[in-house]
């Protein structure tokens, strides 16, 4: 069948990649960035993590990166920052709106069960 040859390829690849990793994990010291990234990577597949909170988890790692461009460093906690501001806005906004669909909910029901009761007279 198609694709069952590339399935085995990539199954063994990713075996060979995980066992590789997991030996150099035992390596490295603890407190060294690359064992934390690679931790993490074994621990959830890049591919199945929420962007915004991998930005704000590599920004954590690479603010202990002795090499670490500050000015980049500055613009990325920023960018998360705003993009948090933006994220809580429109949460209250939403909030908002639902206190008013159910309050809308809640006047149409009463105007219901009052025109069921005019009709009944």
């Amino acid at each position: 069948m198609p694709g069952e040859e590339e399935d085995h390829v990539l199954e063994e690849a990713k075996s060979f990649s995980t066992r590789n990793l997991r030996q150099l994990i035992g390596t490295l010291e603890d407190d060294n960035l690359l064992k934390q990234i690679v931790e993490q990577s074994l621990q959830t597949p890049l591919h199945w993590r929420m962007p915004r909170i991998e930005a704000r988890n590599f920004i954590d790692i690479y603010e202990r990166d002795n090499s670490k461009n500050l000015a980049l460093l500055e613009l990325a906690k920023l960018d998360y920052n705003l993009v948090q501001s933006v994220y809580q806005m429109e949460i209250k906004e939403l909030s908002r709106q639902d206190i008013y669909v159910y309050y809308f909910n809640q006047i149409a029901s009463l105007t219901k069960s009052r025109l069921n009761v005019f009709n009944q007279i």
